[in-house]
């Protein structure tokens, strides 16, 4: 991801990129100033979406659409 902080224009960004359900989530830091935003399948989204998919997809057994569990953290 080539991207620049909207607040303050840094480069170093930190990125953190995740699967929930068939969705692609990325959580974007700013290791300059701090401000943090996600995205999800590559728009700009709120954490309270980002939440809500999340229970979403624990409440249905955290299964893929293709029947494969999620990946989980260890």
């Amino acid at each position: 991801m080539d991207a620049l902080c909207p607040v303050c224009r840094e480069k170093e960004l930190v990125i953190i990129e995740l699967g929930v359900g068939d969705h692609e989530v990325v959580l974007v830091s700013c290791a300059a100033c701090g401000s943090r935003w996600w995205r999800r399948d590559g728009f700009e989204t709120q954490v309270a979406e980002v939440v809500e998919l999340a229970m979403t997809t624990a409440r249905s057994g955290g299964r893929r659409k293709s029947g494969r569990p999620t990946k989980t953290a260890s």
